[in-house]
C-alpha cells in the first residue's frame, strides 16, 4: 500500500506544479495578448499623428482653416480622440481642435514630459496619462512638423484611455484576474475590471515588481499575487496580469484530494513504461539503420573488389609489358617516351585499383604496432607541404603513449588524403588541427566495445551540409567538379579502417568544418620504435608517387564537405 500511496502522492505534486505553471504560462499570455493589441493601437495613433503632421497645412506659416478643417476630419473618425492640438517648441498651445483645452486660447501644454522628448529626439512620443482641466484623465501622442530637419511644432493627440481598457478586457482574464497597463510616471492608464481607477497611481509594491518583471509568491496588493508583466513596444509603459494569491495555491489544496484517486499511481506505471517502449523502439530502428548502411556498403565493396581483382590482373601483364618495351626502345627516345607515357598511365590505373582494393578491404595489409605520437611528428612536414602556406597546421598529441596495430604507410596516405581534403575545403586558407588520442568505441560508430587509438582532423572550411557526410565513404562519390577527383580517398581510408576493425566517422556542418576521424584497435608497445617509412610510399603498387597523390588522393571528395 505504501508505495501505491506514494506513487499518489508523486502524481499529485506532478499536478500541482503543472497547474501552476499552466496559471503562470496562461498570466504571461494575457500579458503578451494585451501588450501587443495597446502596441498596436498606439502605433496606429502615432501614424495618424504623423500623417497631421505631415500636412501641407502646417509649413512656416500655419494654414489655420485648412488645418482646422483636416484635424475634424480626423476626430469625426476617432470618436476617443478629444482634441488636435498643434503647439510651438516651447509648449505653447498655438490651435486646439475642436475647442481650446482649458476654455481659452493659448497656454501651456498639460504634460510638458511628452512634448520634450519630442522635441529634442524629433521622433513621435506617448505621454503620460494625467487628468486634464475637465478632471478627465488621458494621454497625449505627440509628433514633430519636421521641416528640412527642423523641429518646427509639435502635434498632440489627446487620447481617452477608454479605448486601451476596452482592448484589455478583450484578452478575457478569468474571474478575479485583472490585467493593468501602467504607463512611465507609475499611473493606471487603463484596468480590465476596474475603468475608474485610470490615472490613479499604481500601488508601490505592483510598481515594483512590475517594473522589475518578476514574479513572487507574495501578495503585492491586499490577496493579489502579481504574476507577470509585459512592455508595451516602443514605450516605456508596462502591462500587468495579476491574480489572487487563492488561486495560485488551489492547485497544492486540490493535490490532496488526488492522492484518494490510487489508480493514477498505475496510469503512471504505464506512461513510465510506454516511454522506455518508445526509446527501445527508437533504439531498435536507429540500429536497423546503421545495419542497413553497413549491409550497402558491404555489397558494394563486394561487387567492387571483384571488378578491382580482375582489372589487377589485366593490369599486371600490361605495365610488365610496357615495361619490357620501354627498356628495348632505349635507343629510340621518341618511342621510348610513348611507351614510359603509356606505362606511367597504367600505374596510375593500379593505384586506382588498389584503392578500390582498399575500400573492399581485399589490399593486403603489413600492420604492426606502432608509435601514433611518433608517426605524427615525423608526419606533420609532409602535411604542412601537401596543404599549402595558406593553410596552418596545428598537431595535438595526447598525453601518454598512443599506440596503435595498423599497417602504417597505408596510415599516412589516409592522413594525407585526409589533409588534401581539408585543404580543398579552405580556399581562401585557415587551420588544420591534428590530434591524436584514445576513443572508446560506440555502436553508433559501428564499433565493438573497447580501446581505440584515433587520429583526428578538423579543418576550419566550409562544411557539408546534413545528406554529405552519410555518402562520403561510398566509392567514386565526390563532390569536386568532374575531373578533379576520383571519389576514392575516404573510401579507402574507411576500408583501411574497417580492415584494422576500426571506422571512419565523418561530422561537419556547414560553415563550421569539418572533423574525420579513422580509428583503429589500440595496440602495444613496439618492440622497436622506427620513423614512417617514406620510400614504401612511392612503390608502384602503393598509390603511385607523392606527387600523384597530391593531384587525386582526395578521394574526389576533395574537400571534406
Amino acid at each position: 500500500m505504501l508505495p501505491t500511496l506514494l506513487a499518489a502522492a508523486l502524481v499529485s505534486t506532478l499536478f500541482a506544479r503543472q497547474e501552476r505553471h499552466a496559471i503562470s504560462r496562461r498570466a504571461d499570455d494575457l500579458a503578451q495578448f494585451s501588450s501587443v493589441l495597446v502596441s498596436r493601437e498606439l502605433r496606429a495613433d502615432r501614424r495618424a499623428a504623423q500623417m497631421i503632421a505631415g500636412s501641407p497645412a502646417l509649413e512656416a506659416s500655419i494654414d489655420e482653416p485648412r488645418f482646422r478643417t483636416l484635424g475634424l476630419r480626423f476626430l469625426t473618425g476617432e470618436p476617443l480622440w478629444r482634441t488636435v492640438s498643434v503647439s510651438d517648441q516651447a509648449g505653447v498651445r498655438l490651435i486646439d481642435i475642436p475647442r481650446p483645452i482649458s476654455g481659452k486660447p493659448g497656454g501651456r501644454v498639460v504634460e510638458l514630459a511628452s512634448h520634450a522628448r519630442t522635441v529634442r529626439t524629433g521622433q513621435a512620443q506617448v505621454g503620460s496619462i494625467i487628468r486634464g482641466p475637465a478632471g478627465r484623465p488621458a494621454f497625449a501622442v505627440r509628433a514633430p512638423v519636421l521641416r528640412d530637419g527642423r523641429v518646427l511644432y509639435v502635434v498632440s493627440i489627446v487620447v481617452d484611455p477608454g479605448e486601451l481598457g476596452r482592448l484589455l478586457a478583450l484578452a478575457k482574464a478569468p474571474k478575479d484576474w485583472s490585467i493593468t497597463l501602467i504607463d512611465d510616471a507609475g499611473r493606471i492608464v487603463a484596468r480590465s475590471d476596474r475603468p475608474q481607477s485610470a490615472g490613479q497611481s499604481a500601488s508601490e509594491p505592483l510598481l515594483s515588481a512590475a517594473r522589475a518583471s518578476l514574479r513572487t509568491a507574495k501578495p503585492v496588493e491586499r490577496d493579489t499575487l502579481m504574476v507577470m508583466a509585459q512592455p508595451v513596444a516602443d514605450t516605456a509603459w508596462i502591462v500587468v496580469t495579476a491574480l489572487p494569491a487563492s488561486l495560485y495555491a488551489r492547485p497544492m489544496t486540490q493535490g490532496v484530494s488526488i492522492l484518494v484517486l490510487v489508480g493514477l499511481s498505475t496510469l503512471l506505471v504505464a506512461l513510465l513504461l510506454a516511454r522506455l517502449a518508445r526509446r527501445e523502439l527508437a533504439a531498435q530502428r536507429a540500429q536497423l539503420t546503421r545495419d542497413l548502411s553497413a549491409q550497402r556498403l558491404e555489397a558494394l565493396g563486394q561487387m567492387t573488389g571483384g571488378v578491382a581483382h580482375d582489372f589487377n590482373n589485366l593490369l599486371t601483364p600490361i605495365i610488365a609489358g610496357l615495361d619490357i618495351l620501354a627498356r628495348r626502345l632505349g635507343g629510340e627516345p621518341r618511342n621510348a617516351k610513348l611507351a614510359l607515357a603509356a606505362l606511367e598511365s597504367a600505374e596510375r590505373a593500379k593505384g586506382l585499383i588498389q584503392r578500390l582494393l582498399s575500400f573492399a578491404r581485399r589490399q593486403d595489409l603489413a600492420a604492426r604496432n606502432i608509435d601514433v605520437g611518433q608517426l605524427l611528428t615525423d608526419l606533420t612536414p609532409l602535411l604542412e607541404q601537401s596543404v599549402g602556406g595558406a593553410v596552418r597546421v596545428s598537431v595535438q598529441l595526447h598525453d601518454q603513449p598512443l599506440y596503435v596495430h595498423i599497417d602504417p604507410t597505408q596510415l599516412e596516405l589516409a592522413l594525407l588524403n585526409l589533409a588534401i581534403n581539408a585543404r580543398d575545403a579552405m580556399p581562401d586558407g585557415g587551420e588544420l588541427r591534428v590530434c591524436g588520442d584514445m576513443a572508446l568505441g560506440r555502436s553508433e560508430d559501428g564499433l565493438k566495445s573497447g580501446r581505440y587509438a584515433r587520429v583526428s582532423l578538423s579543418d576550419t572550411g566550409v562544411g557539408m551540409n546534413e545528406e554529405t557526410p552519410g555518402r562520403a565513404t561510398e566509392p567514386f562519390f565526390t563532390t569536386k567538379p568532374i575531373g578533379k577527383g576520383t571519389g576514392l580517398g575516404l573510401s579507402m581510408v574507411h576500408g583501411l579502417a574497417a580492415q584494422s576493425g576500426g571506422a571512419l566517422t565523418v561530422h561537419s556542418a556547414v560553415g563550421q568544418g569539418t572533423t574525420g576521424s579513422p580509428m583503429a584497435k589500440a595496440g602495444r608497445r613496439p618492440r622497436t620504435r622506427t620513423g614512417p617509412q617514406r620510400r614504401a610510399r612511392d612503390r608502384p603498387g602503393d598509390q603511385g608517387a607523392a606527387g600523384r597523390r597530391r593531384s587525386d588522393g582526395a578521394g574526389g571528395h576533395g574537400r571534406l564537405a
